[in-house]
């Protein structure tokens, strides 16, 4: 069994054959190439303003990020998921270039800081 995440193009919905309660690609579709101009939404468990993450365990979205280092890498979070705090990385972790959650997009390591009042509570 694979254990990447690989990316599909597709065009139509009849493009995607159902596997239990999600939607996947037919099989047909040709893996997307992975271009510079590509924005992946990451899911974690908690994010903090260094752009750290921590994921699910796995590391699926780390390695797909360490093939891809030109796409621009948006972590999809609620502002719970938040931390002040920092961790240290291991040698697969990927930054986030920017942190989405309802209070704003957040700037990480990545890239230029955007200061924000949510990042910046006392300790």
């Amino acid at each position: 069994m694979n254990q990447d995440l690989i990316f599909y193009q597709i065009s139509s919905w009849s493009q995607l054959i159902k596997k239990g309660a999600l939607l996947e690609p037919d099989g047909i579709s040709k893996p997307w190439p992975g271009t510079s101009s590509t924005l992946a939404l990451v899911p974690g468990i908690v994010f903090n303003r260094l752009g750290q993450r921590i994921g699910f365990g796995r590391a699926f979205y780390d390695r797909f990020l360490g093939r891809h280092p030109s796409v621009l890498r948006v972590g999809i979070a609620f502002n719970e998921q938040l931390s002040l705090e920092t961790w240290s990385d291991e040698d697969h972790d990927q930054l986030m270039d920017y942190v989405l959650c309802p209070s704003g997009i957040w700037g990480s390591g990545r890239c230029e800081f955007l200061s924000s009042s949510l990042w910046n509570q006392p300790k």
